[in-house]
């Protein structure tokens, strides 16, 4: 990610305005909030300044938004993401894992970050909401896959099968298998999957 981003005033300008409008606060709100005097943030929404990081950060932080998830936003816009600020987003010591939005109880998935690489291995959490499914069509991967589910009750449907993995559970595909992974109940679901290969 280029540190160039934050500096970028068009971007930002637009993306803290947004923070700001579904967060539904008005300036004077957002200045009592931070201690940030209500004419700087007006002119941060409005390009015409550049905020400092640790005053960046104290206005993010009213949002419920960490400066690297921010940045991280920001750059996706750069490279064809959708910014969605109102987006259903989980993280990881503010690594971004699952980035999407839960529209008509289905998820759109944008981004899956790993959470860390250990020699061939690619370590990846996933948290799905409930009654909904990661990928949205099943896919099949060239590596064998481990799981372990955090908490929750995960459905995995395979091409001609399904079976279900309860909390503190594990399981396991050969690679080339086909499936999805299905949260069919009204509790938050969270697994974590481990692949032989990286899989962004």
């Amino acid at each position: 990610m280029s540190k160039d981003i934050l500096f970028n005033k068009k971007l930002v300008s637009r993306n803290l305005k947004k923070l700001r409008q579904i967060k539904e606060l008005t300036h004077k709100e957002v200045a009592k909030l931070t201690s940030i005097a209500q004419s700087t943030i007006s002119a941060s929404e409005l390009g015409k300044r550049l905020l400092k990081p640790m005053s960046l950060r104290k206005l993010l932080s009213a949002y419920d938004y960490s400066l690297t998830l921010f940045a991280s936003h920001t750059q996706d816009e750069v490279e064809g993401f959708l910014f969605e600020p109102d987006a259903l987003v989980q993280s990881l010591a503010h690594r971004i894992l699952l980035d999407g939005s839960k529209k008509e109880s289905s998820m759109s998935l944008y981004l899956l970050r790993p959470v860390k690489k250990i020699d061939e291995l690619s370590i990846y959490e996933l948290n799905l909401p409930p009654n909904t499914e990661w990928p949205e069509q099943r896919i099949s991967l060239e590596c064998k896959t481990r799981g372990t589910v955090q908490s929750g009750r995960l459905l995995i449907e395979l091409e001609k099968d399904e079976f279900i993995v309860n909390s503190g559970e594990e399981f396991y595909l050969e690679e080339n298998t086909e499936h999805c992974y299905r949260n069919y109940t009204n509790s938050d679901l969270k697994l974590n999957l481990i692949l032989e290969k990286a899989l962004i």
